[in-house]
């Protein structure tokens, strides 16, 4: 929309033109962003990784593997 109407103020002349070429432009910026936030399917299924945060943000410390193993057995 506001690019809409910086193209009005600069020349008033074609506006249903100026206005399709701005609503084309956010169509394909919406479609593009939801296509990139879409989760695509691997063969193996579910994307997770991308959903992994940083190591600096996780609430627990790393562990070996033995001990989350034997943890997660009980």
């Amino acid at each position: 929309m506001l690019c809409f109407l910086h193209l009005r103020e600069i020349g008033p002349s074609r506006l249903k033109l100026k206005a399709g070429i701005v609503a084309g432009l956010a169509v394909v910026a919406i479609s593009t962003q939801t296509l990139a936030q879409s989760e695509p399917l691997s063969f193996r299924g579910y994307n997770y990784v991308r959903h992994l945060k940083p190591p600096a943000l996780r609430l627990t410390s790393p562990q070996s593997e033995s001990v989350f193993f034997a943890e997660s057995k009980n």
